[in-house]
């Protein structure tokens, strides 16, 4: 029987600045080296680091005790980042966009899958693991809900989580980074949480709690953790967490969504307020008036059909009483979401509409 080809991944990581690239040195790429992260993935496919940084930062990472067990299981290869084009960027999204699409480049002309990790994201351990599952199933990509967390009382509260190698890897799983995340639940997510009076200027997600570590998430956006395209002439000069996905990836169906943070886990981390986007202010009219007018502006097709799927994350065991609260969360927010397309459908016929045609549902891949 002929072998099966091993499948090649790009891990695509854009890191600058000091304060990032520490994280990144230190604590999220240790996480990426838990057992069943990288040295899983690589044990079944052949994976390439492709990191977009300074020189500066460069240095910073070869010195990481986690940068050579990395090399072990990985080729690296650095791009550069001119500082010219850091200082002259209007915002970040400008160098991510242009680091995005070098490694989109890259990786179609080597045939790589391409997974995308932020400097300040963790990962639970057993994640990479569960997403080639799904490559290997034929999933065309697997995107996922990342809340963001406090980062400064996320960091202190880790340690008790999570388990430090002696090859400098970190590993959390995927209950315990959720009680961590849940417990140090950024501003910017809080502003997510639903209320009718109240909203989030970007509502991309929305969220509502359950118990002390539940989280159910309807989300328009979601991060790619894995693009594996196979319309690469369609690939878009921008972001890869941006609009690459619908283009990328000829058949919906083959979108998996992670529904439970028990298959994979992620979060990200942020210390500040930095954005003005993301704060709350009052509701002119209704909530979901102010979701529908975003969504008018701010989705696709492919984006409108991730929030019908609801998304589980939790921190403990999911038994019949968990079960009970999640299932009137969902019920709780099919309601909303009922008003948010009726009144979205206003918006479009009461106006020509940005985007036009729908694809098909995003496939259940359970």
């Amino acid at each position: 029987m002929r072998e099966a080809t091993r499948i090649r991944y790009g891990v695509v990581s854009v890191v600058y600045g000091e304060a990032f690239t520490r994280l990144m040195a230190d604590v999220t790429l240790p996480t990426n080296l838990s057992p069943g992260n990288i040295p899983t993935l690589a044990e079944r496919a052949d994976v390439t680091f492709h990191i977009h940084a300074p020189h500066a930062s460069q240095t910073i990472l070869r010195a990481a005790p986690a940068f050579s067990t990395l090399e072990h299981y990985a080729r690296v290869e650095f791009y550069d980042i001119g500082c010219e084009r850091v200082a002259n960027a209007k915002t970040p999204y400008e160098v991510l966009q242009h680091c995005h699409r070098q490694s989109i480049e890259v990786a179609r002309e080597r045939g790589e899958a391409l997974v995308v990790l932020s400097p300040d994201a963790i990962w639970s351990d057993g994640s990479f693991a569960r997403m080639q599952e799904r490559v290997e199933a034929g999933a065309r990509a697997v995107m996922m809900a990342a809340p963001r967390s406090s980062k400064a009382g996320f960091l202190a509260d880790l340690p008790r989580h999570a388990h430090r190698g002696d090859d400098a890897s970190l590993a959390v799983s995927h209950r315990d980074l959720m009680k961590c995340m849940l417990d140090n639940l950024h501003p910017y997510s809080e502003n997510l949480l639903w209320r009718e009076d109240r909203l989030s200027n970007w509502p991309s997600q929305l969220y509502w709690r359950g118990g002390q570590h539940e989280l159910l998430v309807r989300a328009f956006h979601l991060h790619p953790l894995v693009v594996r395209p196979d319309r690469w002439e369609a690939a878009m000069p921008e972001t890869i967490d941006g609009r690459f996905v619908a283009a990328a990836v000829r058949d919906p169906s083959k979108i998996h969504v992670v529904q439970d943070s028990d298959e994979i886990a992620a979060c990200e981390m942020t210390d500040r307020l930095e954005s003005r986007a993301h704060l709350t202010t009052p509701n002119r009219e209704s909530g979901t008036r102010r979701v529908a007018a975003w969504m008018h502006r701010e989705t696709d097709a492919l984006h409108r059909r991730y929030v019908d799927r609801p998304i589980r994350l939790h921190g403990g065991a999911f038994d019949t009483e968990a079960e009970a609260r999640f299932a009137k969360l969902e019920a709780d927010s099919d309601r909303v979401l009922a008003r948010i397309q009726r009144d979205y459908r206003a918006m479009q016929e009461a106006s020509s509409p940005i985007r036009t045609g729908d694809r098909p549902h995003v496939a259940s891949q359970s």
